[in-house]
């Protein structure tokens, strides 16, 4: 079993509103920085152009249990599933990421994805509280 790390961060707002803020691939490159730019969308699959290179991003279908599982494909043949929640919480929301340690990623390096992955949520927060 590799490492894992949820990251989340508490969102005082409505959580279908922040599912389908973050099913928006209009505000991807808003909050989730790691991703890179959009350049372009067809049918499902997200085209992005990540710092690792070119890839696509594809959500779960679209669901009401607020399941945002998405999977990262680069044309390097790196493909990277990524869990991530939307749950109800009183009047606002968690929002809920968990990323894995690659096997030739030193802890170190996967500190610093974490670290990268919560500041994202955390910007996603700034961006639904306003």
């Amino acid at each position: 079993m590799r490492n894992a790390r949820t990251v989340s961060v508490s969102i005082f707002r409505d959580a279908r509103e922040t599912y389908e803020y973050i099913r928006a691939t209009s505000h991807l490159t808003e909050w989730a920085t790691g991703l890179g730019a959009v350049t372009g969308e067809v049918d499902d699959v997200v085209q992005i152009d990540t710092p690792n290179g070119p890839g696509t991003l594809k959500f779960a279908p679209p669901n009401d249990f607020g399941i945002l599982d998405h999977t990262i494909a680069l044309e390097s043949g790196a493909v990277t599933e990524v869990p991530m929640r939307v749950l109800s919480n009183g009047d606002g929301c968690e929002v809920m990421l968990t990323i894995f340690q690659p096997e030739d990623m030193t802890e170190r390096e996967f500190s610093r994805d974490a670290n990268w992955v919560k500041r994202d949520l955390e910007t996603l927060r700034d961006a639904l509280e306003v």
